[in-house]
C-alpha cells in the first residue's frame, strides 16, 4: 500500500517545520518528484532516488546512496549502499549531492547502458512538465512503480486522467522508450547472450498465464515489458490493489500541496477510477531539453522499424532482418494477436496506434505512441481527453 499518514503527521508537527518546508519545496519544484511509498517518501532527482524519508522509533530517518555523497566504493558500502544521514548534513550537502548525481549520469551516458539513464531522465521530465501544466489532460501519480509481492517488474509511470470518461477517471500504465536501441532485450538465438534464459522462454511460450511460471523473466526490452503488462492485466486483484494505492497517493499529494487540479482533488474512492487499466508504450526520438552532444535525434521511422524487429519474426518492407528474440517467438500467438495491426501500421505515418488485446475473455487497450522530442509540447505523450 501507499499509506504515509503517520509519516505526514510527524512531518506536520511544529518541531519538524524545517524538514516539512524542505520537503514541500521539493514537492512543488519541477526538478523533483515525491514518490509516495508504504510509510516512507522517496525524493527523485532526474529519476535517481536521492533521499528516502521514513520513521524509525517515532523519529524521522533520512537515507541516501553513498555515491551521492561522493564516497568512494568499498565492499561494505556496496553491500549496503543506502546510508543514514542527519537532516542537518542533508541540508548542508544537498546541492553537492545533486552535482554528484549529474556527474554519475554523465559517466553512465558514456557507457553501453546510456539509453537506460536517458530514459530515466526523460521519464521524470515528462512527469514534472505534465504535472506542472493546467493544459495537461493527465496527472502522473507515480514513477518507478512496483507492487510488493508481484513479479511483473517495475512500471515507468502511472497516470490518471484529469477529466472523467463515462463517469470515471482513466488510469494508464506508461512504458517509456528513448531512441531505437531501447527495444532490445536478450537475444540468445544470434548473440548467445542469456542463452539459458532465452531457451527457457521458448520452451514456455504457451505458459504466459501459468502461475507456476509467473516469475519467468522475458528480459528488459519491449518483449519483457509487454509480457509483464499482459500478466499484470490478467489478474484483476493487481488492478484492485493499484486503484487503492492511487487513492492513497492522491490523499498524500493533497496534504503536501502537490495536487492542485480541482477535479482530481475530488477523487476519494476506487469507484472514481476506470474499471480497466490501459497501457501506453511511448517512444521518444531523443531526451527532450537535454543538450548533451550524444543525445541525437533518431527519426520516428527508425523507431518504428526497430520496434517491428523485436515484435515480429518475418522481415517486412524496410526491415530486412528481425530478432530471434521477438514477441512472436516468445509468446503464444493467441495471447498477442491484438498486436498484429502493428505489422501494417508501423509502416504508415501514424504516430499513435491503438491495439486491443483479449486477455482471458477481457478486452484491454494498448497504445503505441511515437513522439518527436523537438516538439514544444513533447511532454504531452498521452491521448487528449
Amino acid at each position: 500500500m501507499r499509506n504515509c499518514a503517520e509519516l505526514l503527521n510527524i512531518l506536520e508537527d511544529w518541531q519538524n517545520r524545517g524538514i516539512y518546508h524542505f520537503i514541500k519545496s521539493k514537492a512543488n519544484s519541477k526538478d523533483f518528484f515525491i514518490g509516495i511509498r508504504d510509510n516512507y517518501l522517496n525524493i527523485y532527482y532526474k529519476c535517481a532516488s536521492v533521499i528516502l524519508i521514513s520513521i524509525k522509533k517515532n523519529k524521522l530517518e533520512f537515507k541516501t546512496h553513498y555515491k551521492y555523497l561522493g564516497l568512494q566504493d568499498s565492499e561494505t558500502l556496496k553491500k549496503k549502499p543506502y546510508i543514514i544521514i542527519s537532516f542537518e548534513e542533508l541540508s548542508r550537502k544537498f546541492e553537492k549531492m545533486l552535482v554528484h548525481i549529474f556527474s554519475i549520469q554523465l559517466c553512465q551516458n558514456a557507457d553501453s547502458g546510456k539509453h537506460k539513464r536517458r530514459e530515466k531522465i526523460c521519464q521524470q521530465w515528462i512527469v514534472n512538465e505534465a504535472n506542472a501544466r493546467r493544459e495537461s489532460d493527465w496527472y502522473y501519480v507515480d514513477l518507478e512503480y512496483t507492487m510488493q509481492g508481484v513479479p511483473t517488474g517495475r512500471f515507468d509511470m502511472i497516470a490518471v486522467s484529469k477529466k472523467k470518461v463515462d463517469g470515471k477517471h482513466r488510469v494508464a500504465l506508461v512504458e517509456l522508450k528513448v531512441n531505437d536501441s531501447s527495444y532490445a532485450g536478450m537475444d540468445g538465438s544470434r548473440k548467445k547472450l542469456h542463452e539459458k534464459e532465452f531457451k527457457l522462454i521458448l520452451a514456455k511460450k504457451d505458459e504466459l498465464y501459468n502461475s507456476d511460471f509467473e516469475s519467468l523473466k522475458f528480459g528488459s526490452g519491449i518483449v519483457g515489458h509487454i509480457a509483464d503488462y499482459l500478466r499484470f492485466l490478467h489478474k484483476k486483484i493487481y488492478y484492485d490493489t493499484l486503484k487503492q494505492e492511487i487513492i492513497d497517493i492522491i490523499k498524500c499529494h493533497k496534504r503536501l500541496g502537490i495536487l492542485k487540479d480541482p477535479e482530481l482533488s475530488l477523487i476519494s474512492s476506487v469507484n472514481d477510477l476506470a474499471d480497466k487499466l490501459e497501457v501506453h508504450i511511448v517512444s521518444y526520438t531523443k531526451v527532450p531539453d537535454d543538450k548533451e552532444p550524444s543525445n541525437v535525434v533518431v527519426p520516428i521511422k527508425t523507431l518504428k522499424e526497430s520496434m517491428y524487429k523485436y515484435l515480429f519474426n518475418e522481415p517486412r518492407n524496410t526491415v530486412k532482418r528481425t530478432s530471434g528474440y521477438c514477441l512472436e517467438n516468445c509468446i503464444n500467438g493467441a495471447n498477442i494477436n491484438g498486436f498484429n495491426i502493428l505489422k501494417d501500421e508501423l509502416f504508415t505515418d501514424k504516430n499513435e496506434i491503438h491495439c486491443v488485446q483479449d486477455i482471458k475473455g477481457e478486452i484491454f487497450d494498448f497504445y503505441f505512441t511515437f513522439i518527436d522530442a523537438t516538439r514544444s509540447d513533447a511532454w504531452n505523450c498521452l491521448p487528449k481527453i
